[in-house]
């Protein structure tokens, strides 16, 4: 297959894609993993204990415990990185799920159906929520395709995602710590067949049902949930069989309705192997069901049940971002924070390679004219004061021409070499200027090495907000010259295209 040339491609041969951690926030610790761009290595394993009281039930209660928890976290972990990426896995009270049929549509007509049939099933409106969606392809029913919708309650997200921003990190995606299993499994346990899975946790037990990558259904029970205010100091096996005979068969009800399937097998998550081991063998004789074997590859052998949701969480950091479509419920300004940075790391360490580069050659130069142009000039000056030949003098001649073109070449390259300029810091205003007023910057061109032109290619609300944003770059004097040519001014339904140029 021919290899289809394209900006992402280029871009990311010239810089490989930022390391994304998974984390994972449960009422009682947070856990981090990240692997090392690659699936077999792996950088960071980290768990520690979060005071009581700041997380109760998967919602936030107390947000300046949990900030003053992270910047001691950063001090310890990320003291030395310049940028921190995650993707947060947030406890499943946080979201809703659901998912349906459409028959073939075209594009935004199928968009408006899934929107239109989104409120008709969502549990709270859309403005008050993080809303995405997904594509999950061909439907079980004939000529349709499966939609699999997400929401995240935005009054409870929110304010974890303000107190990682705050301190200077940055989220890629946030996510229910279920579809964080459901990739796990997917990955490592089962590809194919539907599980069950139930995750026994401290804060209380998680049901999930995940059909290869896809997850089809959750329901977290906290301990108040299922005992009320009077939650017993020890809680049993019977009182978990109690309540697991309440739910598992209302489960595998739905998922036979819903997907015209049996659930056959499940995985069973805990840090206690013992209680492992005794569900294993009562859910297989209560209700037939197969235990997934654990059986993991070598760099996660002594991986304990409990750390799947978090490393579910680092799978996604794996994947190119230009290539995540799983549903995200978090501001669509993560995307962007990413990109924009990714893209500035790729001009800054190009531009440093380019400087490098042209500096070696200016000290070649120098130094082939030093050792050898400049003693042949000395050894033709001493033979000037004997009588020459008429040969001899024209040879001279066109020596002497060619070391004075030489030399203009060498005094424009240590001229290019002194027009050094922290690009960096330029882009970087001229990224951030341009969010203040919607800007969507999609290319940037520098041409010419003395006077450095640039030139801006993007898009925005409109027209307004471009003449605005010009104007605030005049302003800042972060760009000299600025010229906003009318006729690229160019409006569609999206908003306005644009081109301006403008001198660093």
């Amino acid at each position: 297959m021919a290899f289809k040339f394209s900006f992402q491609n280029f871009e990311q041969l010239l810089v490989p894609e930022f390391p994304i951690y998974g984390l994972y926030l449960e009422e009682r610790k947070v856990k981090i993993f990240c692997f090392n761009k690659e699936i077999n290595k792996i950088t960071k394993v980290y768990q520690f204990n979060l005071p009581s009281g700041i997380i109760k039930e998967g919602i936030l209660q107390n947000p300046e415990a949990l900030k003053s928890f992270f910047l001691s976290l950063k001090d310890k972990i990320w003291r030395k990185e310049k940028n921190v990426w995650l993707i947060l896995s947030l406890p499943s009270a946080n979201f809703y799920i659901n998912h349906f049929s459409l028959p073939e549509l075209e594009e935004a007509q199928f968009k408006d159906a899934i929107i239109f049939n989104t409120q008709m099933i969502a549990p709270l409106p859309l403005e008050e929520s993080f809303f995405d969606w997904e594509n999950w392809g061909a439907s079980y029913k004939e000529g349709e395709k499966e939609i699999l919708i997400a929401l995240g309650i935005k009054k409870q997200i929110e304010p974890y995602w303000e107190i990682l921003k705050s301190l200077g990190i940055k989220i890629v995606a946030i996510e229910p710590v279920a579809l964080s299993i459901s990739r796990f499994v997917y990955n490592f346990i089962e590809k194919e067949k539907p599980s069950l899975v139930i995750d026994l946790r401290d804060d209380g037990v998680e049901f999930i049902v995940c059909e290869g990558y896809k997850l089809i259904y959750f329901d977290y029970d906290s301990w108040e949930e299922i005992f009320g205010k009077n939650i017993p100091p020890k809680i049993t096996l019977e009182m978990l069989q109690k309540h697991f005979s309440q739910e598992i068969p209302m489960i595998l009800n739905y998922y036979s309705l819903k997907r015209q399937k049996t659930l056959n097998s499940f995985l069973f998550l805990s840090s206690n192997d013992q209680l492992v081991n005794f569900f294993n063998d009562w859910l297989n004789k209560t209700y037939s069901l197969t235990p997934l074997s654990f059986n993991l590859p070598p760099q996660l052998k002594n991986l304990k049940r409990d750390w799947v949701a978090v490393v579910g969480a680092a799978l996604r950091g794996l994947i190119p971002r230009r290539r995540d479509t799983i549903v995200s419920l978090a501001p669509i300004q993560t995307e962007e924070d990413y990109f924009q940075s990714h893209l500035i790391s790729i001009i800054s360490l190009w531009f440093k390679v380019l400087t490098t580069v042209f500096a070696s050659f200016a000290l070649a130069f120098f130094l082939f004219d030093y050792l050898m142009f400049r003693p042949t000039q000395a050894k033709y000056e001493s033979l000037l004061k004997t009588p020459l030949q008429q040969t001899v003098v024209l040879k001279e001649e066109e020596l002497n021409r060619t070391k004075d073109e030489f030399n203009t070449l060498v005094s424009k390259v240590e001229k290019i070499n002194t027009l050094r300029k922290d690009f960096s810091k330029i882009l970087a205003d001229i990224f951030s200027l341009g969010s203040n007023f919607s800007i969507n910057i999609k290319r940037i061109f520098i041409t010419d090495s003395e006077t450095f032109n640039l030139t801006l290619n993007g898009n925005a609300k409109s027209k307004e907000a471009v003449i605005n944003f010009k104007k605030a770059l005049e302003e800042k004097q972060i760009l000299k010259e600025i010229s906003l040519p009318l006729e690229t001014l160019v409006e569609s339904p999206e908003g306005v295209s644009f081109i301006l140029n403008g001198k660093i």
